[in-house]
């Protein structure tokens, strides 16, 4: 599957290997509602590509045969309580909820 990484998805400092890492291991997948309308198929997936901190990627799915990536960062507590709900309770990511922008985390 080819995998297209738009400049958005690297504003907040994920490396594309990291989000390919993810993409490949997800920890959960889950569809996304789409905002901008009913044709694209919306992705998120979780995941912790060396062993450390939970990255969330968005892609859109197109044509079945590509994913197209739009956003990656660091593991929200927003998304971790979606994560929640989607999972309906069963699989809870809040403990590995970033505190800080990766930039930020860089700096040590």
């Amino acid at each position: 599957m080819k995998v297209v990484i738009y400049a958005s998805a690297r504003r907040h400092g994920i490396t594309d290997a990291e989000i390919r890492a993810v993409l490949e291991h997800p920890i959960v997948r889950y569809r996304l509602a789409p905002r901008t309308g009913p044709q694209a198929k919306l992705l998120r997936m979780v995941g912790d590509p060396d062993g450390g901190a939970l990255i969330e990627v968005v892609v859109d799915r197109v044509g079945g045969e590509e994913l197209h990536v739009f956003h990656a960062m660091l593991l929200t507590a927003a998304v971790a309580r979606e994560v929640l709900e989607a999972t309906g309770g069963n699989l809870d990511l809040s403990d590995g909820v970033s505190r800080s922008q990766r930039t930020q985390r860089e700096k040590r």
